[in-house]
């Protein structure tokens, strides 16, 4: 089962962002940072330490994985509470349902074909179309 922080962004979760280095021991974030901004932290700490960190390993460096695992970390704090994490099996078991009229408004600029498929927004649970992606060459224009 995979945690997630609701939302990355808005109302601070109690006692912040704060991250606790399970190699080295060292307190990132808190109160006095986001989330982007404890991420950031974490990958510094981790760059300034390739012993522990080698930079050829980049899951611990990579921004989406550190985020990921910073998420996971202020949920296990937080006691997986409903009111900012939620389980992503349930986010990914949702199926979006979309009516005819939610089609593409025009022909593909690049190839002319009119069949198309949605672009969903991850962060939101799928809920919203950012962009619609061409079935005949691939082409990704905006909604």
């Amino acid at each position: 089962m995979k945690i997630q922080l609701l939302r990355r962004n808005g109302d601070f979760p109690p006692a912040g962002y704060e991250f606790i280095d399970p190699r080295t021991g060292f307190k990132i974030g808190g109160t006095n940072a986001n989330f982007n901004d404890t991420v950031t932290q974490i990958i510094q700490h981790r760059l300034a330490n390739p012993k522990v960190y080698p930079p050829s390993d980049m899951r611990y460096l990579e921004t989406n994985a550190v985020g990921d695992e910073l998420d996971a970390y202020t949920c296990a704090r937080l006691g997986n509470n409903p009111r900012y994490c939620k389980d992503m099996d349930e986010r990914k078991a949702f199926i979006p349902t979309f009516s005819t009229t939610e089609k593409p408004a025009n022909a593909c600029p690049k190839c002319g074909e009119v069949g198309a498929k949605p672009r969903l927004c991850q962060t939101c649970a799928g809920n919203r179309i950012l962009s619609w992606i061409c079935d005949k060459c691939g082409f990704e224009r905006p909604k």
